[in-house]
């Protein structure tokens, strides 16, 4: 079988498929850049078995999302080796993406315990120097804005409002702001 044959990279360097005894799974970059997104993350959804990407919110430049292998908790994200943001890393700069499960993040130790993500991103080759664009731009706004209430109509619903809620619980209404 010539999947057996692939070489594999794993916490202390590459082994092949074959020989490795933990739970992997690996993404190549060249099927990230296929999905157009604005954060990287939100390209690895369902994409690596196991992984679970969690986004709290869509608010620009607070929209970090944290890794989860399997429900332990959050992973710990590695960039060639070394403790890093996941947040902050182009698509067309990554080589490979690979997922350390169970037993196979442990030669991270304590800081692996919930998994490990390796981020392997791509190194210059000798030869002829290219250079790509890939250029992409977006407008946010809001699609309606509401009409406000001027103060004299607010404290007007206001007391309203206070009113409707007394007759319904049987209490006394006495008016929050005055007609004066």
């Amino acid at each position: 079988d010539n999947n057996l044959d692939e070489v594999v990279v794993v916490g202390y360097g590459t082994q092949k498929k074959a020989t490795v005894t933990g739970a992997i799974t690996e993404v190549k970059g060249q099927e990230l850049v296929k999905s157009p997104v604005a954060n990287l993350s939100n390209a690895l959804a369902g994409r690596l078995p196991g992984l679970t990407t969690v986004q709290p919110n869509g608010q620009p430049g607070a929209d970090a999302t944290s890794f989860n292998i399997r429900g332990f908790g959050n992973a710990l994200i590695l960039i060639d080796g070394v403790p890093g943001s996941f947040n902050n890393i182009d698509a067309s700069e990554i080589e490979s993406i690979t997922v350390l499960k169970d037993a196979s993040a442990n030669i991270y130790g304590f800081s692996a315990a919930n998994g490990a993500v390796l981020v392997t991103t791509k190194k210059g080759v000798p030869g002829k120097t290219t250079i790509g664009y890939n250029g992409s731009y977006g407008l946010q706004s809001n699609t309606t804005y509401p009409k406000m209430l001027n103060a004299g109509q607010y404290t007007e619903l206001y007391d309203e409002a206070v009113l409707n809620d007394q007759l319904v619980n049987n209490r006394l209404f006495a008016p929050t702001f005055s007609a004066d």
